[in-house]
């Protein structure tokens, strides 16, 4: 830097700090030993780099700070502050994951540009709301110089305009991203067993709207064992691991199939821990709605109604959690046709049975430990929505790649290519979060509700989000049930409020993290 022809010029900031310099260059020599790389491919470095700028943790974490004196400082949370704050430290737990992801491709020697671009995009979006949870929280006028979170929140909002300049605007970010959407339409992430790629060849072309009646998929499936994957071998199943199921259940829901594979396997993995099997059956579990209770009293009978049970018309066997008259959780099993059992036919959006339970007394057998059937459940419709909005996805980018105004596809448009970029990038957090939660839960983490939380509120938030702006870019088409769209939208509508909706599952991690403090929660993002 002290060359002859090299002039620097110190840049302040809007807090009127010094991070940045002008540097000009007038005819400086640049000897041999001191070019990098190859002379002429400047250019091509600098954007492979930009994965690395993009992609780095500090694009997610620059706020941290702020966010964890914030909750310090917040004391007792309320419902809404709760929901807010555990729909951010969801999607900051998620981006982190994603920015280790990345950092991974490139100790691999690859450039993930797309995946870089997409952590940014997301990031920058976290960084401004952290501004405002803090804001929220504290709900004070802003002094600069003021110590702790307050002063933190100003550096904050001053720090804020630049959030989405650096890297790449977020126009350029999202351009790069619908390259990559368009790039890779079709595909599927790889999974090691190829059991994703057997699921596409068995349930390919059997998608479609549910009817009175299983369909005959559920016949095929059911034969070739889906319902016991997950279950022990010694326990009548066919062994595998939570990976594996969740693997099955998204490729129910990229192709748009329903039956009651995912409720068989949560409750045949109950039974199973009882000693007993229902293979071939189909079996299902009931939890009770926010406002509802079962009790299981002590002479074994079941009292209590439960609505919006899945499949619970077709079902043989149905586990239910219930409530001790200790104000324990447990497990029970009732059969179909046991005295006290009734049920009331319903549906959700989607056209699937999702039918009220109600229980006089019926007897009941007791299972083994509650377990946590309601973080599996609801680790399997996050599952469940990952596929069906990957399946929103491919169909939406077909669409503007082929679809054409004024003379060129619709993607050509920024506008458009934009929405197609924000919902590839909810759909990549939704396959991430998922991930970790499956491997949560595969490790018997004490934790590992924490993590189904994060991927129910991060794929409730996507499903949300992506079904708005499938519909968008198909427009009057899209509306109709003549398109297709609407088999993988009405899904969404309806998977993402099941077994807990995507706000309370939000307020409870919230309110967990803000009782158990910053250290742990440090911990919770990074481990």
């Amino acid at each position: 830097m002290a060359a002859p022809g090299v002039g620097v010029r110190p840049i302040h900031d809007l807090a009127g700090e010094h991070h940045f310099n002008e540097v000009t260059f007038d005819s400086v020599f640049v000897p041999d030993d001191h070019v990098l790389g190859a002379v002429g491919g400047g250019w091509t470095q600098v954007t492979e780099q930009l994965a690395l700028e993009r992609g780095g943790v500090e694009r997610v974490l620059s706020t941290y700070p702020l966010l964890a004196a914030a909750l310090g400082a917040a004391g007792e949370l309320g419902d809404g502050e709760a929901e807010r704050t555990g729909e951010v430290l969801a999607r900051l737990a998620t981006l982190r994951a994603m920015a280790f992801d990345v950092a991974a491709e490139m100790d691999a020697g690859r450039a993930p540009v797309h995946e870089a671009a997409m952590l940014k995009d997301l990031g920058t979006t976290l960084e401004r709301e952290v501004n405002e949870l803090a804001r929220t929280l504290l709900d004070t006028p802003v002094d600069p110089g003021a110590p702790g979170a307050e002063g933190l929140l100003a550096q904050g909002i001053l720090a804020a305009p630049g959030f989405t300049i650096r890297g790449g605007t977020t126009e350029v970010l999202r351009t790069v991203i619908s390259r990559g959407a368009v790039s890779a339409r079709g595909s599927r992430p790889a999974d090691d067993a190829g059991l994703g790629e057997v699921a596409d060849q068995v349930l390919a072309g059997h998608g479609g709207e549910p009817g009175d009646d299983l369909p005959e998929i559920w016949h095929t499936v059911r034969d070739l064992g889906w319902t016991g994957v997950g279950v022990a071998e010694t326990r009548g199943g066919e062994g595998g691991d939570p990976h594996d199921v969740v693997t099955i259940v998204e490729g129910l829901g990229r192709h748009q199939v329903s039956v009651p594979v995912a409720e068989t396997i949560l409750a045949r993995r109950a039974l199973a821990e009882a000693g007993r099997d229902v293979a071939g059956e189909v079996a299902t579990v009931a939890v009770p709605q926010r406002g509802e209770n079962v009790r299981l009293t002590a002479d074994g009978r079941l009292h209590g109604t439960v609505s919006k049970v899945p499949w619970g018309r077709h079902a043989g066997h149905v586990v239910v959690l219930a409530t001790l008259d200790s104000g324990q959780e447990a497990l029970a099993e009732v059969r179909t046709g046991a005295a006290g059992l009734h049920w009331t036919p319903g549906a959700n959006l989607a056209g699937e049975p999702r039918d009220t339970l109600r229980l006089d007394g019926t007897p009941a057998t007791p299972l083994d430990g509650p377990g946590d059937v309601l973080a599996e459940a609801a680790l399997l419709r996050a599952a469940a929505l990952t596929g069906a909005l990957a399946a929103a996805l491919d169909q939406t980018v077909t669409h503007v790649t082929v679809r054409e105004q004024f003379g060129r596809p619709l993607v050509k448009f920024q506008a458009v290519a934009q929405l197609v970029a924000r919902m590839a990038s909810e759909l990549e957090s939704a396959r991430v979060a998922v991930r970790r939660a499956t491997q949560a839960l595969a490790e018997g983490h004490p934790d590992a509700w924490t993590r189904v939380a994060a991927a129910r509120v991060i794929t409730g938030r996507a499903a949300t989000e992506g079904a708005r702006i499938a519909h968008q870019l198909h427009a009057a088409m899209g509306i109709t049930r003549e398109h297709p769209l609407h088999l993988a939208t009405r899904r969404l509508w309806s998977w993402r409020d099941e077994f807990g909706t995507a706000r309370w599952w939000a307020g409870r991690l919230g309110r967990t993290f803000a009782e158990r403090g910053p250290d742990r929660l440090w911990q919770w993002i990074t481990e």
